[in-house]
């Protein structure tokens, strides 16, 4: 196992919440490929994106042009480290720029390593993306940012969540 990857996650969350593409080039290889599967029509994606440019694009520029306020927590209790890869699964909240309302998604990641500790491979699976109105930012950024980031339990999480109907189908897989 390689605790070198689990810092990668990190600090790839760390550019991508915080818009700062420049760190991407130690988080992913020249030529590395994402490939992104919705099961939600709440966001949309390109389903294969080659190159670290063009995944910087994707995930840092064009995704902060649209949203923030952005806070990802991979849960901790989740994660399976093994030679080359890394396997988790994630929540973000996030605010719409333009709107205000609220985004709340779950999914998973699957990640393979270069033998330079570099990403070569990011799969992300959107389990869930759900829209929430403005009335709720306040309370979930503020329950969100008091959790331990980027990496907490499931258990904390589930305790913690506000009690927003809207929210009951994360409640009920997990």
């Amino acid at each position: 196992m390689n605790n070198a990857y689990k810092d990668i996650v990190s600090k790839y969350i760390y550019a991508k919440d915080n818009n700062k593409p420049h760190l991407m080039k130690s988080v992913f290889t020249e030529v590395s490929k994402l490939d992104v599967k919705l099961k939600s029509q709440n966001i949309s994606f390109p389903a294969t994106t080659k190159g670290l440019k063009e995944i910087t694009e994707v995930l840092i520029s064009s995704f902060n042009n649209t949203y923030d306020n952005v806070y990802t927590l991979c849960l901790e209790d989740t994660l399976v480290l093994e030679e080359n890869s890394l396997k988790s699964i994630w929540l973000v909240v996030m605010t719409e720029k333009q709107s205000g309302k609220v985004r709340f998604g779950y999914g998973s990641y699957y990640w393979s390593f270069h033998n330079n500790n570099l990403a070569e491979y990011l799969n992300i699976t959107i389990e869930n993306m759900i829209i929430l109105e403005e009335k709720f930012a306040d309370e979930l950024l503020t329950w969100i940012s008091s959790l331990a980031y980027p990496w907490c339990e499931s258990k904390i999480i589930l305790e913690s969540l506000p009690k927003i109907e809207e929210l009951d189908s994360f409640r009920k897989e997990f």
